[in-house]
């Protein structure tokens, strides 16, 4: 705690020594912990904690990570009227041994658990415990900072102790039942620190720096109802950070023309949930679609996208009319036949199909596998993809190159494949990903896949939807300034920080690298 807030509280502690010394005012306890994107501790600067409801703001600098409030309006109140006390440990600072009294109004099963700053527990107790106040001796080995955290039920309290020097190991001892206190005194108007009641609406901000700049946490704010462990979440920008990718990689075979378990489509489905509440706002949110496929006759099939509320895009329209008999009818939209163009041709490959299947036929035993090859469709122009010849449709018959399958030995027409390290030969999709702005990227995607012919059968190996970087937060960065109580600025130790995550040195070089051009942008909703 800095040095004005915690002359404020022996302050305070004095005024209520001399106003109600028997009296154990309800207070609350928060404690602050931040963490990034990637759930890696971060060491705070300092948090600015604001009360809306009575109109007040407070500060708490590192290494302080605690708060307490204390209740307004208290009028008759014993020790044990509050389901859970926990009184200031004596001594404080101590030699590697202190005690601690905690007073409870019922019986109940307490957790004591000390922790360092960062968090990390050091040492627990788990004891029931009768109604009334208990004491627990504390040993601790390294001279440092530590914090006390008690729980009982959905109760929480926090307390600061301060060790000195060191004890022979870690442990916490309960030392049996202490005289409780009852006096019923009522408080004074001047026994209270800034006024807080369960139900006020509450807000924090975390801050923490990264050499000369000063970054924000994400704002909680909150209708506060007790005691509370408070994470503020640091959302920092990594200019090496790439697009989701999910995947796919189960062979599934195409259903040549017939219905197979009640389905002419051969469908994978990926489920997503790492971008809660947002949706599609651009055609280059979707990066591209992957398929890993091989199958005869290009003609033959029909590719379309279903995103998590229904909405489609065709990735590649069917050959031909629409037909009223057969797989294709009902199946297919009359808008998805008729690439009928000059320049196409439906006798090309899609990798390197196995022709010795049983057509019409949905027994895998009875449809060998080939060796599928990869085809992406992308409607981003963002990205530096190299699209294929022509218009980038798929069918054209420019895309075509020879090979010769290791199945039959001969040289046939292919689609060529895409170059995923380059990513040259990307296809345009029939229908643009415009059509899923709206849609929510959370929930199920699936890709489905007609053969409407059955002629020859074919396998889909790997489903891949590769979507646009995690939501980015990118933050304002200010100065950051200091407690009042200090002459210069605190600067947080990154000691443990370092040594938990090696990268830390590295991953600041690019973490800010994008500074001048990158702040400040808005988070996608």
């Amino acid at each position: 705690m800095c040095k004005e807030r915690l002359s404020l509280h022996i302050a305070l502690l004095f005024i209520l020594a001399q106003c109600a010394p028997s009296v154990a005012f309800a207070q609350t306890t928060l404690v602050f912990s931040g963490n990034d994107n990637l759930n890696n501790w971060v060491p705070l600067h300092h948090v600015t904690i604001t009360n809306l409801t009575r109109n007040w703001s407070d500060t708490i600098y590192y290494p302080d990570t605690t708060y307490t409030m204390y209740g307004v309006g208290i009028q008759e109140q014993t020790a044990t009227s509050s389901p859970l006390v926990v009184s200031q440990n004596i001594p404080n600072p101590f030699n590697g041994t202190t005690s601690v009294t905690t007073s409870l109004s019922s019986t109940n099963t307490v957790l004591m658990e000390v922790m360092d700053l960062s968090g990390r527990i050091i040492v627990s107790s788990r004891e029931k415990l009768s109604p009334g106040a208990h004491v627990f001796r504390i040993d601790l080995q390294k001279p440092q900072t530590y914090l006390l955290k008690v729980s009982a039920g959905q109760e929480k309290a926090v307390i600061k102790m301060m060790n000195m020097g060191g004890a022979g190991s870690d442990k916490i001892q309960y030392r049996g039942e202490s005289v409780p206190t009852s006096t019923n005194l009522k408080s004074s108007t001047n026994c209270t620190d800034y006024p807080f009641e369960a139900g006020d609406r509450m807000m924090f901000v975390g801050y923490m720096m990264d050499g000369s700049l000063c970054i924000s946490s994400d704002t909680i704010e909150q209708i506060q109802q007790g005691n509370e462990d408070i994470r503020l979440s640091f959302r920092l920008w990594d200019a090496s950070w790439e697009p989701r990718h999910y995947i796919d990689t189960t062979a599934l075979l195409i259903p040549d023309g017939v219905e197979c378990n009640n389905n002419c489509f051969a469908v994978k489905t990926l489920l997503i949930n790492d971008y809660p509440g947002e949706i599609v706002t651009n055609v280059n949110d979707i990066r591209y679609v992957r398929l890993n496929m091989e199958h005869s006759h290009i003609g033959d099939l029909y590719i379309r996208l279903t995103c998590p509320n229904g909405l489609t895009a065709t990735l590649m329209k069917k050959y031909g009319q629409p037909d009223t008999i057969g797989c294709t009818y009902g199946f297919i939209f009359p808008e998805d036949f008729g690439w009928q163009v000059a320049s196409a041709t439906d006798d090309a490959y899609f990798g390197w199909h196995n022709g010795n299947d049983v057509p019409g036929n949905c027994d895998p035993v009875l449809n060998p596998q080939g060796i599928g090859w990869n085809y992406c469709w992308s409607c981003d122009t963002s990205s530096g993809y190299q699209y294929a010849c022509g218009s980038g449709l798929i069918y054209d018959l420019c895309s075509r190159v020879q090979s010769d399958n290791p199945f039959f030995g001969n040289s046939y027409n292919y689609v060529d494949s895409t170059n995923m390290a380059a990513m040259t030969n990307v296809y345009r999709p029939d229908m643009s990903f415009n059509s899923f702005i709206g849609c929510p990227l959370n929930g199920i995607w699936s890709i489905n896949v007609m053969d409407a012919d059955s002629t020859n059968n074919g396998y889909l190996y790997d489903f891949e939807l590769v979507l646009k970087e995690d939501s980015v937060y990118h933050y304002n960065p200010t100065y950051c300034a200091t407690s009042s109580a200090s002459n210069s600025e605190i600067t947080p130790d990154n000691t443990q920080y370092k040594s938990r995550h090696p990268q830390w040195q590295l991953a600041r070089r690019w973490k800010y690298a994008s500074y001048k051009t990158k702040y400040p942008l808005k988070r996608f909703h």
